[in-house]
């Protein structure tokens, strides 16, 4: 992202009262843990490693829908 970071994107929109309660997604190749814990603390809702494969993805997205009752 040529601007803001992934991270600074999440806190933006988790500041944002009509973006809050959008579940967020990382996809990203950085996998040590301290992404990891940054991603998630930042309020991502999950955080997926690539490379993923696509039925991976799909299966994330819908257990977080399946959470949030959508």
């Amino acid at each position: 992202m040529p601007r803001m970071t992934g991270y600074d994107a999440c806190r933006v929109m988790k500041a944002d009262p009509e973006l809050k309660d959008i579940p967020i997604v990382f996809l990203s190749a950085k996998g040590q843990e301290s992404e990891i814990k940054t991603g998630m603390d930042v309020g991502a809702e999950d955080y997926l490693l690539k490379p993923f494969a696509p039925d991976q993805l799909t299966e994330r997205v819908r257990a977080i829908l399946a959470k949030f009752g959508k």
